[in-house]
């Protein structure tokens, strides 16, 4: 009796076409990843740098005094220190905010103010 062989296309499909196909799959992935990983970190780089430059002392000074002013018109307002950092958060302390009448009496003042906000709220 002879025994024969079953036809090689009916023959399970090799593993090694599998596997290259799977590893040109991963190579292309990884470096998808790279990219996008780069590109996110570039944006968030550009970000923080507009962020802290975008952040001059005077600009925030006049944009306190222009809300108190908004709030209370007629007022006028001085502030005599001000000190922030922008990286990781932006933090501010106001020392010595002194708001006055038209008449010049005293309304208020206000010795330390410290402000904390996430730096992504100052980028939207």
């Amino acid at each position: 009796m002879k025994i024969s062989k079953k036809n090689s296309s009916s023959e399970a499909p090799s593993t090694s076409g599998f596997s290259a196909f799977m590893g040109k799959v991963k190579a292309k992935l990884k470096k998808l990843l790279i990219i996008t990983a780069s590109i996110v970190f570039l944006i968030l780089a550009g970000a923080f740098t507009f962020a802290y430059f975008k952040l001059q002392k005077s600009e925030i000074k006049n944009f306190i005094i222009q809300k108190i002013q908004e709030k209370i018109p007629g007022s006028e307002v001085a502030i005599n220190e001000l000190e922030y950092t922008a990286f990781p958060d932006v933090n501010a302390t106001i020392n010595n905010i002194e708001i006055k009448s038209k008449d010049k009496k005293n309304i208020a003042k206000i010795d330390n103010v410290i402000i904390e906000l996430p730096l992504w709220v100052m980028l939207f």
